[in-house]
């Protein structure tokens, strides 16, 4: 079945995600609890001001026991691995050589390995402390 320009599309990567239950009418609550959970982790590791880290960005976990700037490099080299695999994804499809494509693309995975704990790549498996 070829789902491009189909309108069932939207429907079968909600399937394919885990995002609807079996039970047709609960689809409707499946839907907004997963938007909802999904706005809880762009809330929790969204975009920050450089002014809610604490401490000194060059200090270790002894000298500087709020580890803010240390997850903030940490998500930082998270970014650039997921930025490699997204400017590699579909080379010759003009689609994905858009730059608002792969920013979002980018967002949404970093987004989703926060939230899951573990980053999956073509490459390896990273893993998100």
């Amino acid at each position: 079945m070829k789902l491009k320009g189909s309108k069932f599309r939207g429907l079968a990567w909600k399937i394919y995600l885990g995002v609807l239950s079996p039970a047709r009418e609960t689809w409707k609550s499946d839907v907004a609890s997963s938007r909802a959970q999904f706005r809880q982790i762009q809330l929790k590791y969204g975009k920050k001001d450089s002014k809610s880290f604490n401490g000194d960005p060059l200090g270790t976990s002894e000298t500087c026991p709020d580890d803010s700037w240390r997850m903030k490099f940490k998500d930082e080299e998270l970014k650039s691995l997921i930025r490699q695999d997204v400017d590699r994804t579909i080379p010759e499809v003009a689609f994905f050589q858009s730059n608002k494509i792969r920013n979002l693309m980018c967002d949404l995975l970093f987004l989703y390995a926060k939230g899951n704990r573990t980053y999956l790549s073509s490459d390896a498996v990273f893993l998100v402390d």
